[in-house]
C-alpha cells in the first residue's frame, strides 16, 4: 500500500501554506463570495476555523450557516461542502493520525459529525490566541516548533471536543472502539449490527444505541460511509465497472450503492469518475 504524505496534497495558488516536517499543513484561505466547494472528504484530519464571513456548510448531509466563531473538525468518515455567501476567511489545519497523542486521535477518529461547534466571543478569543501561537512558531522557525505546534493544536481540538459534548459528555466505549476496528477490517464482507453485537457479547439493540451515542451516527450509516469512501477510491484509481465496485466495496446491490452514492455525493458514480 502506498504511503500517504501531506506533501502530496495539491496546493492552490490563492492559499498561504505552512508545512511542518510533513506532519501538519496550516493554510490561510480567502474564499470569494459565490465560491462553491463540492462535496468531498479527506484521508487525513482537517480542522477549519472560520475567521470572518458567512457560508453555508453541508456536513454529513446536514446544512449549517457558519460565521466567525464556527469551528469544525473532520475525520475520515465526514463528508462536507461549502457555499460562500460572502467572502470567507478560513484557517485550515490538516494532519494524519500520527500527529496527535493516541488517546486524542482515537477519540476524534470515530466522532463522525460531532465536531461542528460555534464558540462565543470570549471562547473564540482563546482559540485565536492558540492559533496565533501556532503561526508564531511556524513563521519564526523556533526550536522545538513541531512539539509546540502539536501542543497548541491539541489544545484547540480539546476545546472543540469539550464544547461539542458540553451537555452530554461521552467516554468512548472500549467495545465501540474495538467494533470500529472490526468494521475497518471487514466492511467489504457481510457485516451487520447483529453479527458485531454477537461478537462482543451484547444485544443488537443495546449495541446499536451505544454505538450511535459514541460515534454520532448509526452502525449502518457508519459502515455505508466506509464502503462509500472505498468505492470512490476504486472509481478514481481503477477501471472496474460500477457493478464490480459496488460489490467489491461490500454493498449487496448496485441499486442500493447508487442510492447511497447519490444521497451523499449528489451525483452518480460515473459522474464522480468523470469529474476526478
Amino acid at each position: 500500500m502506498k504511503d500517504k504524505y501531506l506533501m502530496d496534497i495539491v496546493m492552490k495558488q490563492d492559499e498561504k501554506n505552512y508545512e511542518i516536517e510533513d506532519k501538519v499543513i496550516i493554510t490561510e484561505k480567502n474564499l470569494k463570495k459565490g465560491k462553491n466547494v463540492d462535496v468531498h472528504w479527506h484521508d487525513y484530519f482537517e480542522l477549519e476555523i472560520i475567521l470572518s464571513g458567512e457560508a453555508e456548510h453541508i456536513y454529513n448531509n446536514e446544512k449549517y450557516l457558519i460565521t466567525k466563531g464556527n469551528v469544525f473538525l473532520m475525520s475520515y468518515c465526514d463528508f462536507h461542502a461549502l457555499k460562500c455567501l460572502t467572502d470567507v476567511d478560513i484557517v485550515s489545519i490538516r494532519f494524519f493520525n500520527n500527529f496527535l497523542d493516541k488517546e486524542l486521535t482515537d477519540y476524534i477518529s470515530v466522532g463522525a459529525g460531532r465536531f461542528n461547534v460555534r464558540f462565543d466571543e470570549n471562547e473564540f478569543e482563546e482559540i485565536i490566541k492558540q492559533l496565533d501561537k501556532v503561526f508564531c512558531e511556524v513563521r519564526d522557525n523556533k526550536f522545538f516548533k513541531s512539539n509546540a505546534v502539536k501542543n497548541y493544536i491539541s489544545q484547540i481540538i480539546i476545546d472543540i471536543v469539550r464544547k461539542s459534548n458540553i451537555n452530554s459528555a461521552v467516554n468512548m466505549s472500549s467495545t465501540v472502539q474495538k467494533a470500529i476496528e472490526h468494521i475497518y477490517m471487514n466492511f467489504r464482507f457481510d457485516i451487520s449490527v447483529e453479527k458485531v453485537a454477537e461478537k462482543f457479547n451484547t444485544s443488537p439493540n443495546y449495541f446499536g444505541t451505544v454505538f450511535k451515542k459514541n460515534v454520532g451516527v448509526s452502525f449502518n450509516e457508519y459502515v455505508s460511509m466506509i464502503r462509500l469512501k472505498y468505492a470512490c477510491n476504486l472509481l478514481k484509481n481503477t477501471d472496474l465497472t460500477v457493478k464490480e465496485i459496488a460489490f467489491s466495496a461490500g454493498f449487496n446491490s448496485v441499486e442500493y450503492f447508487m442510492y447511497v452514492f447519490k444521497k451523499k455525493l449528489f451525483m452518480t458514480p460515473n459522474m464522480y469518475r468523470n469529474n476526478t
